[in-house]
């Protein structure tokens, strides 16, 4: 009964285990992403701010020039990407030059000043004050057209599920809220289903040898 319970609880952790393995965020996939790139070049500014007579950089030119040269534990402050959001949009950056400075994303919406911008510097405050006044208007789309087309999906399917890809989307007039959808959407069942069974499978054989002996 000891042995049988043993199996259970294996199959049970595995199987829960694999699902938050398996299963993506929900909401915008590219945020956690955002907020780190954000914290890695605030590094490089306040790095850049001790070898400068406690100065900021005056422009992210400025700081890239230092932090993809400055070596820190063997690795550089920044290489070429890191002032490009996930989106593909650049980071912008806004300073007084010694007593506070802004980094920003434009977020999944690529339109600066909107709800879904990434904000972080110093001080707090001021940073505070930057997302207060951001998350007064709502995240938005550019508008290309007028047109609005219906919104279709490809779906593609491997052994780990379904995945749902927008072929095209549906353009958010300025003054809508933008309610971008997750880029994927997977059907995680199997992965968690697989490591189950195999984590099941070890511990019958463990358990029949133990029962053999």
């Amino acid at each position: 009964m000891k042995t049988l319970r043993a199996v259970i609880i294996v199959f049970g952790t595995a199987l829960g285990t694999g699902n938050l393995c398996a299963t993506p965020r929900a909401g915008q996939p590219h945020i956690p992403t955002i907020h780190t790139q954000l914290t890695d070049i605030r590094l490089a500014i306040e790095i850049y701010r001790g070898k400068h007579k406690s100065e900021y950089p005056a422009s992210l030119d400025a700081l890239a020039q230092f932090a993809y040269k400055y070596l820190d534990f063997g690795q550089l402050l920044l290489k070429e990407g890191d002032l490009i959001d996930p989106w593909g949009e650049p980071i912008t950056y806004e300073t007084d030059g010694e007593g506070w400075y802004i980094v920003r994303s434009s977020g999944p919406d690529k339109v600066m000043g909107t709800a879904d911008d990434a904000i972080q510097g110093w001080p707090p405050e001021y940073v505070a004050e930057a997302r207060r006044k951001a998350k007064e208007t709502p995240a938005v789309v550019r508008q290309e057209t007028n047109a609005v087309p219906k919104a279709t999906t490809k779906t593609t399917w491997s052994f780990f599920g379904a995945k749902k890809t927008p072929s095209n989307r549906i353009p958010v007039t300025g003054g809508q809220s933008s309610t971008e959808s997750a880029e994927t959407e997977n059907t995680p069942w199997k992965l968690p289903l697989l490591i189950g069974l195999i984590a099941f499978a070890g511990a019958i054989t463990a358990w029949r040898f133990r029962k053999k002996g």
